[in-house]
């Protein structure tokens, strides 16, 4: 169903009617998904530092009538807000009363002349961020929040008018995009720092798990090698094994790969996987984590995910449990969130939400 949308709006963008005095081309259009967008992004103050989001040539179909004037519109749609964020309807040429110069070359206009509060070479439009901000409240208290576009789906559509009768005189270009802001990813299980013994592993099939909004990802083990001081000398190093891409958030090391070696040090991390188009786009990974294979194991090495989350947390609320789960305290008794009592699923998700910065830990307390 995906497929079939977009080869509708390509279609969509081409088709030009018997009274279309215009064309507008498609040169570039934006890339598909956006793991974070800045506010900056699309300034209208700086529109040099924009991301490019289109780049559409326009064209006059036939011999341009002398005095015929023409404008553009464009609509920025977020999937949040019933109303436009950006509705434009007088992109016109900068020297206010000239026409545009259709010539059969054409003109290009990128999405930077027109999301701007300034005079480009072609346009003025005359928009600015306030104006963005105000069109919905929740989209502004996102952006002040965060400093990020929020989540969701995107629609820009954009066409030519005339300026005398307010007709539309060219064909509809729509651009789709989806902006999800990445947030990191965070190890579970196994393992630790590097500069901590590493966490004893006894199978040689471990299962990796993490956390992340992300949807798919890979996995790579890197060898650690006797005298290797930190992350950074790991990751120099080829990988041992690289996964194909994963759709879930956990892993389970496969009979296929390298056989573990006992007694041996490995890192692990994750790389949110992700065809990047925009430079300004950079792959997510983690940081590492290291464990030690050992069939014979180790019984006071607590492997239970929620007990290894809580390990990486540097909050001062969590020092005392942490020191009791390197005792060896196992998480086994009433667990109570806000006063009410919850599941070792509820705290692992729970848990997830403060790593997202989602919750703020107050205090806990240990009876």
């Amino acid at each position: 169903m995906k497929k079939l949308l977009i080869i509708v709006v390509l279609t969509v963008a081409f088709v030009l009617n018997a009274q279309d005095r215009i064309r507008l081309t498609v040169e570039k259009g934006p890339q598909p998904l956006f793991t974070y967008f800045y506010a900056s992004s699309m300034d209208p103050d700086n529109p040099g530092g924009q991301i490019e989001l289109f780049r559409v040539r326009m064209n006059a179909v036939s011999e341009p009538v002398p005095g015929d004037e023409y404008s553009l519109r464009m609509k920025l749609i977020w999937s949040g807000s019933d109303t436009p964020l950006i509705d434009l309807d007088n992109i016109r040429p900068a020297e206010n009363g000239a026409a545009f110069p259709l010539t059969e070359e054409g003109v290009m206009i990128k999405s930077s002349d027109i999301i701007t509060n300034k005079f480009s070479d072609l346009f003025y439009s005359g928009i600015n961020f306030d104006e963005i901000m105000e069109s919905n409240s929740d989209f502004e208290d996102i952006i002040l929040e965060s400093g990020m576009y929020p989540d969701g789906d995107y629609v820009i559509e954009i066409s030519a008018y005339d300026n005398d009768s307010g007709q539309t005189v060219s064909n509809v270009i729509v651009f789709n995009f989806k902006i999800v802001n990445q947030s990191a990813i965070s190890l579970v299980s196994p393992g630790r720092l590097l500069a901590q013994f590493p966490e004893l592993v006894a199978s040689p099939f471990p299962n990796f798990s993490w956390i992340s909004n992300m949807s798919e990802f890979i996995f790579k083990i890197y060898e650690v090698e006797e005298g290797m001081m930190n992350q950074e000398e790991v990751e120099n190093e080829e990988p041992l094994f690289v996964s194909e891409p994963i759709q879930s958030k956990n892993y389970n090391y496969p009979s296929q790969a390298p056989v573990l070696t006992e007694g041996k040090t490995y890192g692990w991390k994750i790389v949110h996987n992700f065809e990047y188009s925009d430079i300004s786009q950079q792959p997510l990974e983690s940081d590492m984590k290291f464990f030690k294979f050992s069939s014979a194991g180790n019984g006071n090495v607590n492997t239970d995910p929620i007990a290894s989350i809580i390990a990486t947390f540097n909050d001062p609320e969590f020092n005392e449990l942490k020191e009791l789960l390197l005792d060896g305290y196992n998480i086994t008794d009433e667990i109570n969130f806000m006063g009410e009592p919850v599941s070792p699923t509820e705290l692992f998700q729970l848990l997830g939400q403060i790593i997202n910065n989602e919750i703020t830990v107050k205090s806990i307390t240990i009876e």
